[in-house]
């Protein structure tokens, strides 16, 4: 079973991110991206979320996070990310040739990442899985239940949920 984390950035500062790693895995990371979606400056605009995005965006970049957006198409009432799974396995598998390391941390509960996952794993490299289960409203209105895949858990060396306070 994994553990129980409530990440920072929670009405405080995001800085113990980079610590809470050091903790969980003995070591520095030597590297933090996120991969994420983002709608259109005029979407982002319309929907009031320009100035969130930013700061959220200032905080994470702070810490050292380096962050890839990659386009949200909107086609009626779904919203879909494109190429962020694909960007997401050719970076990892970049890191795991390049710097050969100990350990990766995966935040993701996706199961198009199993294969990814796997594949690390094959190649003697430990992948601790940082997972989520939550609701939320979708920008349309309409409730969302999001949960980490058990078979991406199931793969994973280990894992940890990401909760919210």
């Amino acid at each position: 079973m994994g553990d129980r984390w409530i990440p920072p950035g929670q009405g405080k500062e995001f800085g113990g991110a980079t610590q809470w790693v050091f903790d969980k895995i003995g070591e520095t990371p030597a590297y933090m991206a996120l991969f994420q979606g983002r709608f259109p400056a005029r979407s982002a605009i319309e929907h009031g979320a320009v100035d969130t995005d930013r700061i959220y965006e200032d905080q994470l970049r702070k810490c050292g996070i380096e962050i890839h957006f990659y386009p949200i198409e909107a086609n009626g009432l779904e919203a879909r990310e494109r190429g962020v799974d694909v960007a997401i396995a050719a970076h990892i598998m970049h890191d795991v040739f390049t710097y050969k390391p100990n350990t990766i941390v995966l935040v993701s509960g996706d199961q198009d990442m199993v294969p990814l996952v796997r594949m690390v794993r094959r190649l003697g490299i430990k992948v601790i899985l940082a997972g989520a289960e939550f609701d939320r409203t979708t920008q349309k209105g309409r409730k969302k239940h999001v949960a980490t895949s058990s078979a991406l858990i199931s793969a994973s060396s280990s894992h940890f949920m990401i909760v919210s306070e």
